[in-house]
């Protein structure tokens, strides 16, 4: 699995880091000052929640 995560301190800290490799999850981050890394990701979610959320 993969999460994404913009660079929050609560998302770059090492206890964050260190759950995330016990559950097998990678974790993915943007570069600063780019909106874009996330663009795909926010799309598909929005798509998400109007078909499944917004019925």
């Amino acid at each position: 699995m993969i999460f994404h995560s913009d660079r929050g301190s609560e998302y770059t800290s090492r206890k964050f880091g260190r759950v995330c490799g016990e559950l097998g999850v990678f974790q993915s981050m943007g570069r600063v000052g780019s909106c874009f890394d996330n663009a795909v990701r926010e799309a598909f979610n929005s798509v998400l929640k109007v078909e499944y959320v917004h019925r």
